[in-house]
């Protein structure tokens, strides 16, 4: 059995909410805002640090419900404001 390697996965979500898209825009991009409501539901989120620019890099950090820490991070690779963000995720 063979896995993907990072270079041909993919993983594309398309959402749609109820709101201007300078406020969606604004709460993809500023880490206070991220906080608030990122993450599963029951988890905390310790740390947020974006570099919002192609080519930078953003890491998130934060706490399970059983206690877990855990961490994600990537580089934005596409970023047209309040219309689109395209970022690695690791």
């Amino acid at each position: 059995m063979s896995t993907p390697s990072d270079s041909n996965t993919t993983l594309r979500l398309t959402r749609v909410f109820k709101a201007p898209r300078d406020r969606v825009y604004a709460a993809s991009t500023d880490p206070e805002q991220m906080k608030q409501w990122s993450g599963p539901e029951g988890s905390e989120s310790l740390a947020w640090e974006l570099d919002t620019r192609v080519g930078g890099k953003w890491r998130w950090e934060l706490r399970t419900p059983d206690g877990e820490k855990m961490a994600a991070f990537g580089e934005y690779r596409e970023i047209r404001p309040d219309e689109k963000l395209v970022y690695t995720w690791r």
